[in-house]
């Protein structure tokens, strides 16, 4: 078991001080995180990977620009709705 998790992991890569775990997969093999989501590579060609993800319906799942779009998009509408309570408070 514990050769065949040393063939899986790669290596831990650090990146802005982040320390990031990475993993090699075929097409066809899954990654679990914790008990309920699982990653699995459905297909991969040149530089594109194809993934499906099994989580419990409550689980959000994004891609990182959509969510950081999401993330900036309520910032900004939670300063618009600061800047309306500060003028309603004022009259």
């Amino acid at each position: 078991m514990i050769a065949l998790m040393r063939r899986s992991i790669l290596f831990l890569k650090a990146q802005r001080g982040e320390v990031m775990l990475v993993l090699t997969r075929k097409n066809g093999e899954s990654i679990r995180i914790g008990d309920d989501i699982e990653i699995t590579i459905v297909a991969s060609k040149n530089d594109q990977v194809k993934i499906g993800i099994k989580a419990p319906n409550h689980v959000e799942v994004y891609r990182k620009e959509i969510y950081d779009q999401i993330t900036k998009e309520n910032q900004h509408a939670s300063k618009d709705i600061g800047a309306m309570l500060g003028f309603l408070k004022k009259k």
